[in-house]
């Protein structure tokens, strides 16, 4: 997918002139921003009366490229997520998530998101409970 971003070039006017840099927030005007991304799922064990429990397996790939001319945003960013989603009741699953998530261009990353901690790797566990009704 790519999507068109439209701004006007110039000091962010969310950010304004105030700081001890506003041209670090300087806008570039209109580019592209480009994301993809592929899933596979497989439910190698499914039991119950009618075969509606089941344990599924999940991986995602996906990429986003943000604008590389502005000196605030030029990552490219790519996560893996492993999951699996346990359907043990009726309208009930638990789903469990690990995500690893790469900042591509860190080499290219501003000195204020180093400086803040920014690292090029972030790996993160995501549990949850999903009801429906």
């Amino acid at each position: 997918m790519t999507a068109d971003v439209e701004q006007t070039p110039g000091i962010n006017p969310v950010v304004g002139v105030t700081g001890p840099n506003p041209t670090s927030n300087q806008t570039t005007g209109d580019y592209k921003m480009n994301a993809l991304y592929v899933e596979g799922s497989v439910i190698p064990l499914r039991y119950g009366p009618n075969g509606d429990r089941y344990l599924r397996v999940i991986y995602r790939y996906d990429d986003v490229d943000t604008n590389d001319k502005a000196s605030f945003t030029p990552f490219d960013r790519s996560r893996h997520t492993y999951g699996a989603e346990w359907q043990f009741a009726k309208n009930t699953r638990l789903r469990y998530e690990y995500q690893d998530h790469t900042l591509d261009d860190f080499d290219r990353a501003p000195a204020p998101f180093i400086a803040a901690g920014g690292e090029r790797n972030v790996t993160m566990h995501m549990a949850s409970i999903i009801f429906w009704f």
